[in-house]
């Protein structure tokens, strides 16, 4: 049977590698103390010792290694290799120990040793282990063999066959051991306690220095030799962290260094597992940032510079790679007006509509979002089509309303001809018809001007004096209320606005009439305007019914109501609000409301500096009916 023709690694194994080279000095060692043995009695114990152990442990560590299948190429290479490699060893330490101990040395790697016989058997018991394997019980039968070997006379002692068979049992008892999984079942090798380590290592130390007769300079020299070895692990560990190298496997076995590798390599592992997770998540991102129809841009904070930008922004906004990465975006996307509203950072409202530079035809959306302290994300959405869409509607809208206009006129004016004195019995009948038909007249006007604030895009310079504004507002407030209501006109600013004079008088008017419209008799109205930072703000409270807060945000859409039953009494057309929130984004203003069942409601219209002018005259401080 064949070894399989891929090669691997083969991981080092420190207990056998440790054990093996321990076991290989203390052949040394007990050889060097056997010429101390004719003079001392605790040389002669020692020896024994040594001798008794160093023997069967190194060959109970052989056969545990050992494998009893049929050995292939590598296999008996390998074989060859652990002859070769001990030898050298034993013929070194060899040659120290007697210069040691006798004081001359005279090293011939050429000429065989007594260290050789004990070599060779390992060598042979490998490779006679798988035939012993066959056998019913191999553990019996080699200690049958070395038992009976020692009783035969006539066996060759060139190569001290004697001895060679005594240890054939120890061989086979370590091979027994790992077919048996004792060691493992054991837990014999998962821990090396650091004293042991040490112990050995000065244990040996003290055992040269007393041979040598240099007790403590050995010893010290066994210290020095473990410092040494240890700041080699750490000085390798810390090459292989700086220079950021990549631990391939774990280390086996025990010890400090042992574990420190293990756990490197299970950090790196698991490092390296996240960093393809978090690659893969980005590539993710990426691909999804990239496969949106709309165009995103991401812009450093500080400079304005494009960091990265999708597909679609080289259809949308003319980036393009990798010429445009780092470039400003102000200074890339003109003519668009860009440098005041990225000035405004998180409070940058959206640009509603604003010509592509690619194609003026193509309509943009753009939001500026702060995703971060250091970046900006920049979205660009192509509303040409619902703009288109837009136009269409407000089209339609105005047409139709050009087209009711004439003849609910007609019907209105013939509905002021009739005279109920005429028509008896009918004056309630011609009556509800008049209301309703001013109705429809008014809601026909309302979807007017509706439209036509809708197809502007800004509103007329100039400056619109708050005083007599406010006298007005005033007196449309008491003129609707005809007494029911106590109205309060406060004008605390001391400035007047930038703007259209009619189109803000309307929006006004819308809040001041509805604020009358839906306060019961003897509420309370009141109309504020006074400064709010550099810009201006108009406030008109009431203490009326109060709206849910689940209606506030669609107040302002066209037709919405809150009570059908309550509006349709009042009069009400439902679009005041939609053309109050027109007129404020044409003044760049933003409409507030806060209101609370049975409390009342608070209108508030908010202006910026750029509106805001000052006043010749002095404030009106309070006008009270």
């Amino acid at each position: 049977m064949s070894e399989a023709t891929t090669t691997t690694v083969r991981a080092r194994v420190p207990f056998w590698d440790n054990a093996r080279f321990a076991c290989i000095a203390l052949v040394v060692l007990g050889h060097a103390v056997q010429r101390m043995t004719y003079d001392s009695d605790a040389a002669l114990t020692l020896y024994l010792v040594v001798y008794a152990f160093h023997m069967p442990a190194l060959a109970v560590i052989s056969g545990y290694f050992s494998k009893s299948d049929p050995p292939g190429r590598t296999r008996m290479t390998r074989v060859i290799t652990d002859i070769l490699l001990p030898y050298v060893i034993f013929e070194t330490l060899w040659t120290l120990t007697k210069w040691l101990v006798e004081g001359s040395a005279n090293p011939n790697p050429t000429k065989p040793s007594w260290t050789l016989w004990f070599l060779l058997a390992l060598g042979l018991f490998r490779l006679v282990l798988p035939y012993l394997a066959l056998l019913r019980w191999p553990l019996l039968w080699a200690v049958v063999v070395s038992v009976g070997s020692g009783y035969l006379p006539n066996i060759d002692s060139t190569l001290s066959l004697s001895r060679t068979f005594g240890l054939l049992a120890f061989f086979t008892f370590g091979w027994w051991l790992r077919e048996h999984d004792v060691v493992a079942r054991w837990r014999l090798l998962d821990r090396r306690p650091w004293w042991a380590v040490a112990a050995a290592v000065l244990l040996f130390a003290g055992l040269v220095g007393w041979l040598s007769g240099h007790l403590w300079l050995c010893i010290a020299l066994g210290a020095l030799a473990t410092l040494a070895w240890h700041y080699w692990r750490l000085r390798s560990v810390l090459r292989r962290l700086t220079a950021r190298q990549r631990w391939d496997t774990a280390e086996e076995g025990s010890g400090v260094w042992n574990e420190l590798d293990r756990l490197l390599y299970r950090n790196q592992v698991e490092m390296r597992v996240r960093k393809r997770r978090l690659l893969d998540m980005l590539r993710s991102y990426r691909a999804a940032a990239a496969a949106l129809p709309d165009a995103v841009v991401v812009l450093d904070r500080n400079s304005q510079r494009v960091q990265w930008f999708n597909e679609a922004a080289t259809a949308l906004l003319g980036l393009h790679h990798p010429g445009d990465l780092g470039e400003a975006l102000v200074e890339r996307l003109q003519p668009m007006p860009l440098a005041h509203w990225l000035a405004g950072g998180r409070n940058a409202e959206p640009i509603l509509d604003v010509p592509s530079p690619v194609d003026p035809a193509i309509r943009l959306n753009l939001r500026l979002i702060p995703y971060s302290s250091d970046y900006w994300l920049l979205i660009a959405r192509d509303v040409s089509k619902l703009l288109r869409l837009e136009q269409v509607r407000r089209d339609f809208v105005a047409n139709v309303s050009h087209e009711l206009r004439t003849p609910l006129t007609v019907v209105h004016g013939y509905l002021d001809m009739m005279d109920p004195e005429d028509f008896p019995g009918t004056g309630p009948m011609l009556e509800e018809m008049r209301k309703q038909s001013q109705r429809m007249a008014q809601l026909v006007e309302d979807l007017l001007t509706l439209s036509r604030l809708e197809s502007q895009e800004h509103s007329e310079e100039e400056t619109v004096a708050m005083q007599p504004m406010l006298a007005t507002l005033r007196r449309e407030a008491e003129a609707h209320s005809q007494g029911r209501h106590q109205i309060s006109i406060d004008d605390l600013a001391g400035i007047d606005l930038q703007g259209s004079t009619k189109e803000l008088h309307s929006a006004f008017s819308n809040l001041v009439t509805n604020a009358v419209r839906y306060t019961p008799a003897g509420g309370r109205i009141a109309v504020e305007f006074r400064r709010e930072g550099d810009g201006a703000v108009l406030a008109v409270r009431d203490s009326g019914y109060g709206i849910p807060a689940t209606h506030l945000p669609r107040l302002t859409e066209r037709f919405y109501r809150v009570s059908s039953s309550r509006s349709r009494e009042s009069g009400g057309t439902g679009l005041g609000l939609s053309i109050v929130k027109h007129i404020l984004g044409l003044h760049h203003a933003r409409l507030e409301i806060e209101s609370e069942v049975g409390k009342g409601s608070v209108f508030s219209c908010h202006f910026d500096a750029d509106h805001v002018r000052p006043r010749e005259s002095a404030p009106l401080t309070s006008i009270e009916d």
